[in-house]
């Protein structure tokens, strides 16, 4: 294993996203349905994302790290839209009052 540096700060990251995702799994009724889904999707991706962050140092590079920021531009997007709809409501929830 010569020449490959794990960040520690990103084996971290790593960690606690996986304790968060047992939690997020153990309540995948509540978190997938209704308005915290999109949510729920973006941090999947950021989960995904320090994966191939850390599976970058140790082969595929270049591919892994293109996987890595398209993973983390999906879950801002994810994000960005499940808190458009937590504050504003979403387009099904407007057609439906009279």
């Amino acid at each position: 294993m010569s020449g490959v540096e794990l960040n520690i700060s990103e084996v971290l990251g790593l960690s606690l996203c996986l304790l968060v995702l047992l939690y997020v799994i153990y309540n995948r009724r509540t978190l997938l349905g209704g308005k915290y889904a999109f949510i729920t999707y973006g941090f999947f991706c950021i989960v995904g994302s320090f994966f191939f962050t850390n599976l970058e140092e140790f082969f595929l590079e270049d591919l892994l790290n293109i996987m890595e920021h398209t993973l983390s531009a999906a879950g801002a997007m994810y994000v960005a839209v499940g808190c458009r709809r937590i504050l504003l409501g979403s387009a099904d929830e407007s057609r439906e009052t009279p």
